[in-house]
């Protein structure tokens, strides 16, 4: 970049235009199409002075005779530089952030709903947050609950994640019984995911 002179504010307008309908579309740009979005009141052919200078100085390059133009390697650098710097919090975000987070919230679906909604009340941006599927998560402790005539399985992931299953409870069962098959249980699964990680399998512990 060093070696170029600096672009002119229409120039610097016209790549960027380009830019950001190139990655839009992944297709050459023509004149007219950054006339209507560059927004500089100047004619297609003006806007096509300026892409052949950039592709002059090494910022746009021309694959096909009649196709458009697509930003080189120097024209994606311009554009990054020319991006906003990053600013600091204010100290109101900061409250927010620190209040958000004092709180004590165990449930991971909870952690990530309203962290999100955070995120979106400061940025004024849609938020999306996808939690870990059961296969990226390790299972820290099992539990079988007596609910009287059903039981209430609870499987518990290392990140807070929490799988419900309820199942009907035979009449022969007391609750001596519905421990013993939770020690059991925790018992198995705790052999078997001393056995995988052991292996170095992540994901069998889960399975």
């Amino acid at each position: 970049m060093a070696d170029r002179p600096e672009l002119s504010q229409r120039k610097a307008t016209v790549l960027h235009a380009v830019v950001e309908a190139y990655v839009a579309t992944g297709e050459p740009v023509g004149s007219e199409t950054i006339a209507e979005r560059a927004g500089l009141g100047v004619s297609s052919a003006t806007i096509r002075n300026e892409m052949s200078s950039l592709e002059e100085q090494g910022y746009l390059s021309h694959p096909h005779t009649s196709a458009g133009r697509i930003p080189t390697d120097a024209g994606y650098r311009h554009y990054v530089d020319a991006l906003p710097a990053p600013t600091k919090l204010k100290d109101t975000q900061r409250r927010q952030i620190a209040a958000h987070f004092a709180e004590a919230i165990l449930d991971l679906e909870e952690v990530l709903k309203g962290s999100v909604h955070l995120l979106s009340r400061l940025t004024q941006y849609a938020g999306l947050a996808v939690p870990p599927g059961p296969s990226d998560e390790h299972l820290v402790r099992l539990e079988v609950i007596d609910m009287g005539p059903t039981l209430l399985v609870l499987a518990v992931g290392q990140h807070g994640r929490v799988d419900k299953q309820i199942v009907d409870r035979p009449e022969h069962i007391d609750q001596k019984a519905v421990t013993d098959a939770e020690r059991r249980l925790e018992t198995r699964w705790s052999a078997s995911r001393r056995a995988c990680d052991e292996r170095g399998h992540r994901r069998c512990a889960t399975d």
